[in-house]
C-alpha cells in the first residue's frame, strides 16, 4: 500500500482483527494523534475497504515496539505481529443469543483475546468467521464451548457456506468484521467533527463503519452525494443484500459529479429527487436511517470537500424516539409524498415541461 511504500514498511508493524480498529483510533483519531506526539512516528491504519488487518509504523524498531506496548495497554489484549488468520465455525441463532445476551460479558470476553467475531446476517443460517491469532481463536472457541456446553468445531474449507447457506467454498469476506460489533445492538450517542486544518480520517471512517453496519436497511435523504468513497460504499451493501433506499436533491443529481444516477443505474439502489418546476426549493435534508436502529444525521454534505475541506458535524444516535421519527418521515416521503418522484420520471418531466 501507498504508506508502507513510504515509510518503507515492505508489510506491517503489527495486527489489529479488524472490529477493533476504530478503538484502536479512538474518538477523532485521538489515540493515533497522542501516541504520534508522544513517540514520534507516523501511524496509519490500514483502510477499511481492504482486508488489511495491518497497522502501519513509520519509526526506528523500538520505537514500533513502543509504540506496540502503548496500544496494547489502550486495547487491553496483546497485539502480535504476525498476520492474523480466520476460522470458520456453525453456531446457530439461539447460541448466538445466548453468548451475546449479555452484551459487556460477551465484549469482554472477545477483548480478552482480541479477536473480532463475525456472526452470520441476521436471518441466515451461515458460518461464524473469528479473526485473530490462530491460539487466541482455539481459546476463545473453547470459551464458547463452556458457556453453549457443546464442543464447537472448525469447519473445513471445502465444507464451508456463504451467508446464504450455499455450498461453495468462501472467500474471507472483511466487510463482515468490520460489522463485528454494530451486530450487537450497541447504543450510540456520539458526534463526529470535521475541521479543515485537522486530520478527519478517523472521523470518516467511524462515519462509513457505522453507514455499512446494516443487516437488512439503509435509507438515506442527503442533498447531495458525490464522495466516491460513499457510493461504492452503498453499492457494496446493496450487491450484499442490504436494501438501501436514497432520496437526493433534483439540482443536484443533475450536477456535474453526482453519484445519483450512477447509484440508481449501476448500484442497483433506487433514488427519488424532489419535483418542482420552478426551482424555488430544495430537498435539504442530510440524515440516513440504518435498519430502523441508528440515525446519522449532521450538517455533513455527503460530498469529498465536507470531509476535507470543511467545518462539519455528524450526529450519530441509536434514540429509539428519535429514530422511530426519522423512520416515519422517510417512509411518509418515500411512498406518499407526491412531490418526490423516481428519478426517471424526474427526467421525464423535467423535459415535457421544458
Amino acid at each position: 500500500m501507498a504508506y508502507a511504500a513510504a515509510a518503507n514498511k515492505e508489510k506491517p508493524s503489527f495486527y489489529v482483527a479488524k472490529s477493533w480498529h476504530n478503538r484502536f483510533a479512538g474518538p477523532r483519531g485521538a489515540n493515533l494523534s497522542a501516541a504520534s506526539k508522544k513517540f514520534k512516528v507516523k501511524i496509519k491504519l490500514a483502510p477499511r475497504e481492504t482486508s488489511d488487518t495491518g497497522v502501519y509504523v513509520d519509526g526506528k524498531p523500538n520505537e514500533v515496539e513502543e509504540v506496540r506496548k502503548y496500544f496494547e495497554g489502550i486495547l487491553g489484549f496483546t497485539i502480535g505481529v504476525q498476520p492474523l488468520s480466520v476460522q470458520k465455525c456453525k453456531i446457530v441463532p439461539l447460541e448466538i443469543t445466548t453468548l451475546t445476551k449479555d452484551r459487556d460479558s460477551y465484549i469482554e470476553m472477545v477483548k480478552k483475546y482480541g479477536v473480532a467475531v463475525a456472526f452470520p446476517r441476521k436471518g441466515t443460517d451461515g458460518l461464524t468467521m473469528i479473526q485473530g491469532r490462530s491460539a487466541d481463536i482455539k481459546s476463545l472457541v473453547i470459551d464458547f464451548g463452556k458457556i453453549l456446553q457443546r464442543e464447537i468445531k472448525f469447519e473445513a474449507q471445502e465444507e464451508q457456506k456463504n451467508d446464504d447457506g450455499g455450498n461453495k467454498k468462501l472467500a474471507v469476506s472483511h466487510r463482515r468484521f468490520n460489522k463485528a460489533h454494530s451486530r450487537l445492538n450497541l447504543e450510540m450517542n456520539e458526534v463526529l467533527f470535521f475541521h479543515p486544518r485537522e486530520d478527519d480520517d478517523p472521523d470518516f471512517e467511524r462515519f462509513l463503519e457505522v453507514l455499512c453496519s446494516a443487516d437488512h436497511n439503509i435509507d438515506v435523504c442527503v442533498f447531495t452525494i458525490t464522495d466516491n468513497r460513499i457510493r461504492y460504499a452503498l453499492a457494496d451493501e446493496a450487491r450484499s443484500g442490504v436494501k438501501v433506499r436514497l432520496i437526493t436533491d433534483n439540482s443536484q443529481a443533475e450536477a456535474l459529479g453526482s453519484d445519483a444516477h450512477w447509484l440508481n443505474d449501476k448500484g442497483g439502489i433506487p433514488v427519488k429527487v424532489d419535483w418542482d418546476p420552478n426551482e424555488e426549493s430544495h430537498m435539504h435534508h442530510k440524515f440516513c436511517i440504518i435498519d430502523t436502529r441508528i440515525v446519522i444525521t449532521g450538517s455533513f454534505n455527503w460530498t469529498r470537500h465536507a470531509s476535507d475541506k470543511n467545518y462539519e458535524n455528524i450526529s450519530i444516535t441509536t434514540n429509539k424516539e428519535l429514530v422511530k421519527q426519522y423512520q416515519s418521515y422517510f417512509n411518509q416521503m418515500w411512498s406518499n409524498d407526491k412531490s418526490i418522484v423516481d428519478i426517471s420520471v424526474y427526467q421525464y418531466q423535467k423535459s415535457s415541461y421544458q
